[in-house]
């Protein structure tokens, strides 16, 4: 999924609820917030270098909106969901579509 800038010029992955059905199976490529530092302190120098922490999750979509996706990792046949995880639309870097059942 393509990324597109936002109003503020910021480039984030916009919605591709139109290109999949409900439940869609997807994976998720996100980059998440790490702790760099195994001690209470640390010394930081000019040698620090930024390094993604990039996560792949694969999940059935529950919603897509503005802000973000929520993902499952199981859906019963009464609907009943298995824990959901909330993905925000800035951390979020692509997004493949597996299958459009």
């Amino acid at each position: 999924m393509p990324l597109k800038k936002d109003k503020n010029n910021d480039e984030k992955v916009v919605s591709i609820a139109s290109s999949y059905s409900k439940n869609a199976l997807v994976c998720i490529v996100w980059e998440d917030a790490t702790e760099l530092d195994a001690t209470p302190w640390a010394e930081h120098d000019g040698s620090f270098v930024y390094k993604p922490a990039l996560c792949k999750q694969v999940g059935f979509v529950l919603y897509d909106g503005p802000e973000g996706l929520v993902i499952t990792n199981g859906i019963l046949e009464d609907g009943t969901v298995a824990r959901r995880n909330q993905i925000p639309r800035g951390m979020i870097k692509n997004i493949t579509l597996l299958e459009t059942k």
